[in-house]
């Protein structure tokens, strides 16, 4: 496209020259004439790289020409080409420059011209100039509204991923929530089994009824999951606060008591925050019954008159294990801050304590501060 926008800018000034009128009346071709050709012809061959040699060169020429009375017209239309190359490729303040430059030696060099032909050059001159200038604040903005394009796809892209990361993390802990309590207990119960299979028929048979109990409920939790992933509308299937008596109750079939203690008056919570709430006591009783050293915990409910409703849940802490990697208390963290509530873990005189501050109402996430303090 250079390439031949130069080819027919070079023809255009060789068909001028050919055709100015101080030719067609016998104006001699000489060695000088041939070099200011020739000079033309290459200063339009510059002005995509060098736009501003050319600019000297052609300016150089135009008033050459006309001390030489070979006319003036090729060489402004010459001139006129390499500024507005100069204005499309360059900052506007050097090509304006260029131009005062420009004009100032032609003005100075014209001494001879009538104001007349000064005036058309000079005019010619900064039509060009406000041409280029035109065409490269058009490439600019098109460059810009092509740019807010791709960023905007791309922080689509961005989002897409995040929602993805989102999902998966929100699947991995209800995965977790949902099955990990139950294994715990079958994993009891079957321990409870083998130690009594021999001396105890009996209490094995009942240790293995409540394997196979949870067992069912896990699969039927798993499905009641996969459901509510394969589309909407079953949100309803969640567990809540009203699910803590059946929470409560599996801990006793294990022979775990949950003493439940409940302050203020209960009100209705938020759907999603009750939902957390639950998944938050869920794992923080499981743990309790893993990695505890007694087989009793006290679960405290506060509802307080303002904002928020409490959780506390206390347990003997165990012997100090080595961490595997467990996502528990992580997931916990990540329960309370979704709905813009607070969550602190402690560990001191033998006893674990694990305490929860939830909005009766889920705010965003960034509302929320987590908080682990050293020793637990």
């Amino acid at each position: 496209m250079k390439r031949g926008t130069d080819i027919a800018a070079g023809a255009l000034f060789v068909l001028l020259l050919w055709f100015t009128p101080e030719w067609e009346h016998g104006v001699r071709f000489g060695p000088l004439e041939c070099v200011l050709a020739v000079s033309g012809v290459a200063a339009i061959a510059l002005c995509h790289r060098w736009p501003y040699a050319a600019v000297a060169v052609m300016t150089l020429a135009l008033v050459s020409g006309y001390t030489l009375h070979t006319g003036i017209t090729p060489y402004q239309v010459s001139l006129g080409f390499a500024l507005y190359s100069a204005a499309k490729k360059g900052p506007r303040r050097e090509a304006w420059l260029t131009v005062v430059g420009a004009g100032a030696v032609i003005g100075v060099m014209a001494a001879p011209w009538n104001s007349s032909d000064l005036l058309s050059t000079l005019l010619w001159l900064v039509v060009t100039v406000t041409a280029g200038d035109r065409t490269r604040n058009r490439r600019a903005y098109l460059w810009a509204v092509e740019e807010r394009a791709r960023r905007a796809e791309l922080a689509q892209e961005n989002e897409a991923r995040r929602r993805v990361a989102e999902e998966r993390l929100q699947i991995a802990r209800d995965v977790h929530d949902t099955v990990g309590h139950r294994i715990a207990i079958m994993n009891i119960q079957s321990s409870v089994a083998a130690e009594l299979i021999t001396s105890d028929p009996v209490s094995a048979r009942v240790a293995l009824d409540h394997v196979r109990a949870a067992g069912a409920t896990v699969l039927d939790e798993l499905s009641s999951l996969l459901d509510v992933l394969r589309g909407p509308g079953l949100g309803d299937r969640a567990a809540g606060i009203g699910s803590l008596p059946e929470l409560t109750a599996s801990l006793s079939a294990v022979g775990f008591t949950v003493e439940t203690f409940t302050e203020g008056h209960p009100r209705p919570l938020d759907p999603r925050m009750s939902e957390a709430a639950y998944r938050i006591i869920q794992e923080a009783l499981t743990n309790a019954v893993k990695y505890g050293s007694g087989r009793t915990a006290s679960l405290f409910l506060t509802y307080r008159d303002e904002e928020s409703f409490g959780i506390e849940v206390r347990n003997r802490a165990g012997a100090a294990r080595v961490s595997r990697g467990g996502r528990g208390i992580a997931g916990m963290r990540e329960r309370a801050t979704e709905v813009g509530g607070t969550l602190t873990v402690r560990q001191f005189h033998g006893r674990f304590l694990l305490s929860a501050a939830l909005p009766y109402t889920s705010r965003p996430a960034d509302a929320g501060v987590s908080l682990v303090v050293p020793g637990d």
